[in-house]
Protein backbone atom coordinates (compact mmCIF):
# COMPACT_ATOMS: atom_id res chain seq x y z
CA UNK A 1 0.00 0.00 0.00
CA UNK A 2 1.41 3.42 -0.87
CA UNK A 3 2.03 6.06 1.79
CA UNK A 4 -0.96 8.26 0.97
CA UNK A 5 -3.42 5.35 0.96
CA UNK A 6 -2.02 3.96 4.22
CA UNK A 7 -2.32 7.41 5.83
CA UNK A 8 -5.92 7.81 4.68
CA UNK A 9 -6.85 4.33 5.94
CA UNK A 10 -5.30 5.13 9.33
CA UNK A 11 -7.21 8.41 9.58
CA UNK A 12 -10.47 6.71 8.68
CA UNK A 13 -9.90 3.96 11.23
CA UNK A 14 -9.10 6.42 14.03
CA UNK A 15 -11.88 8.88 13.23
CA UNK A 16 -14.67 6.40 12.48
CA UNK A 17 -17.69 6.82 14.73
CA UNK A 18 -19.61 4.00 13.04
CA UNK A 19 -19.21 1.78 9.98
CA UNK A 20 -20.15 3.59 6.75
CA UNK A 21 -22.99 1.18 6.03
CA UNK A 22 -24.64 2.22 9.31
CA UNK A 23 -24.59 5.95 8.49
CA UNK A 24 -26.91 7.96 6.27
CA UNK A 25 -25.47 9.46 3.09
CA UNK A 26 -25.43 12.89 4.77
CA UNK A 27 -23.61 11.53 7.84
CA UNK A 28 -21.05 9.87 5.53
CA UNK A 29 -20.49 13.18 3.68
CA UNK A 30 -19.91 15.02 6.97
CA UNK A 31 -17.52 12.29 8.17
CA UNK A 32 -15.61 12.37 4.87
CA UNK A 33 -15.16 16.16 5.03
CA UNK A 34 -13.96 15.89 8.64
CA UNK A 35 -11.52 13.13 7.74
CA UNK A 36 -10.12 15.10 4.80
CA UNK A 37 -9.52 18.13 7.06
CA UNK A 38 -7.68 15.88 9.53
CA UNK A 39 -5.61 14.31 6.74
CA UNK A 40 -4.59 17.73 5.42
CA UNK A 41 -3.61 18.87 8.93
CA UNK A 42 -1.35 15.88 9.50
CA UNK A 43 0.43 16.38 6.22
CA UNK A 44 -1.25 14.17 3.68
CA UNK A 45 -0.15 14.74 0.12
CA UNK A 46 -2.68 15.51 -2.58
CA UNK A 47 -2.26 15.45 -6.33
CA UNK A 48 -2.58 18.87 -7.89
CA UNK A 49 -4.87 19.15 -10.89
CA UNK A 50 -5.11 21.86 -13.51
CA UNK A 51 -8.91 22.04 -13.47
CA UNK A 52 -12.05 20.31 -12.21
CA UNK A 53 -15.26 20.55 -14.21
CA UNK A 54 -18.70 19.56 -12.85
CA UNK A 55 -20.64 17.72 -15.57
CA UNK A 56 -23.68 15.51 -15.96
CA UNK A 57 -24.33 12.64 -18.31
CA UNK A 58 -27.69 11.14 -19.26
CA UNK A 59 -28.69 8.13 -17.21
CA UNK A 60 -31.56 5.65 -17.40
CA UNK A 61 -33.68 7.65 -14.90
CA UNK A 62 -32.16 11.12 -15.22
CA UNK A 63 -28.89 12.97 -15.18
CA UNK A 64 -25.86 11.47 -13.43
CA UNK A 65 -23.43 13.95 -11.85
CA UNK A 66 -19.77 13.50 -12.77
CA UNK A 67 -16.48 15.38 -12.59
CA UNK A 68 -13.72 15.81 -15.12
CA UNK A 69 -10.27 16.28 -13.58
CA UNK A 70 -7.58 17.58 -15.94
CA UNK A 71 -3.95 17.23 -14.91
CA UNK A 72 -2.77 19.80 -17.45
CA UNK A 73 -3.60 21.66 -20.63
CA UNK A 74 -1.87 19.37 -23.14
CA UNK A 75 -3.47 16.95 -25.54
CA UNK A 76 -3.13 13.18 -25.43
CA UNK A 77 -3.63 13.04 -21.66
CA UNK A 78 -4.51 9.70 -20.04
CA UNK A 79 -8.09 8.84 -19.11
CA UNK A 80 -9.34 6.95 -16.06
CA UNK A 81 -13.04 6.26 -15.62
CA UNK A 82 -14.08 5.47 -12.05
CA UNK A 83 -17.62 4.28 -11.32
CA UNK A 84 -18.83 4.49 -7.73
CA UNK A 85 -22.20 3.81 -6.26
Amino acid sequence: MDEQTALMCGVLELAASAPHDQLTPEQNRVAFEKNMRILKLIGGSFERVHSVEQLSIPGPVGAIACRLYRPGTGSGLPLVVYFHG
